[in-house]
């Protein structure tokens, strides 16, 4: 399997716990990381058929209600890797979520114009592989 890199940044200090799945995820964040409160995960999962969690996490009780929830799960068949991201606003927030991003790079490998984005909406940036 062909590894690849997940970052969590949370330079607020929202997160209060990250567990990652010792199975499949390698915790890489240097010393200095974790004062930036910058968490680097390496990821390396089996081909088959199934997805596989990755990391769960749990934020601190001063952000109450959490605004949205995101489960991943990552999948390697073939020649091709899925990557599942669910993201859930909390039906508790006081308005609509605004101004969400989400960026994922891939390896230099990886040819663009293979990507998929389901529901469609992602937009490709050869340059910069995200």
């Amino acid at each position: 399997p062909i590894p690849f890199f997940l970052v969590f940044q949370d330079h607020f200090s929202h997160i209060k716990s990250l567990q990652e799945n010792k199975k499949f995820v390698e915790h890489l964040t240097p010393e200095e990381g974790v004062e930036e409160r910058e968490f680097i995960y390496c990821v390396s999962v089996p081909r088959e058929e199934e997805f596989y969690p990755i990391v769960r996490y749990k934020c601190c009780s001063a952000l109450r209600p959490v605004p949205i929830r995101v489960q991943s799960r990552v999948r390697a068949q073939g020649n091709s890797c899925r990557v599942a991201l669910q993201i859930s606003s909390n039906p508790q927030n006081p308005s609509e979520l605004a101004q969400l991003t989400i960026i994922m790079s891939v390896p230099t490998g990886i040819l663009g114009e293979t990507l998929r984005c389901n529901p469609p909406g992602g937009v490709w940036n050869d340059e910069k592989k995200v």
